[in-house]
């Protein structure tokens, strides 16, 4: 019942192995303390979901570095691109400039020393 509710519960149910499903200890962990009473089964059953658990973390492995490639492709290009970008010219304002002030900071140059 839990595998056919959707959304939060579900992916909290698989992440804490309540499905049965791949939780964080990898595949069937719950089904692991479960002996059927076939020790060769057991057995060959505890084989087969070591190697699924290991390739598991190998595809994991596997998509990370695709992951990790594709964002360093990405970011490469944005930096070539920034590089050969032209540099941005200087817009001019028509605004005046404001006058120099003296070496007290108070009054403009060469105005007699008017204040503002």
């Amino acid at each position: 019942m839990c595998c056919g509710q959707g959304g939060r519960r579900m992916r909290r149910r698989m992440r804490d192995g309540s499905c049965g499903g791949m939780g964080r200890e990898g595949f069937g962990h719950r089904r692991r303390d479960l002996a059927t009473g076939n020790v060769a089964f057991d057995d060959y059953r505890e084989e087969v979901l070591r190697k699924l658990e290991e390739e598991r973390e190998a595809f994991d492995e596997y998509l990370r570095d695709l992951r990790r490639a594709k964002d360093r492709e990405e970011f490469e290009s944005f930096l070539e691109a920034r590089r050969n970008a032209p540099a941005p010219e200087a817009e001019e304002d028509d605004t005046p400039e404001a006058p120099a002030l003296d070496y007290e900071g108070d009054t403009p140059a060469g105005s007699g020393g008017a204040r503002l």
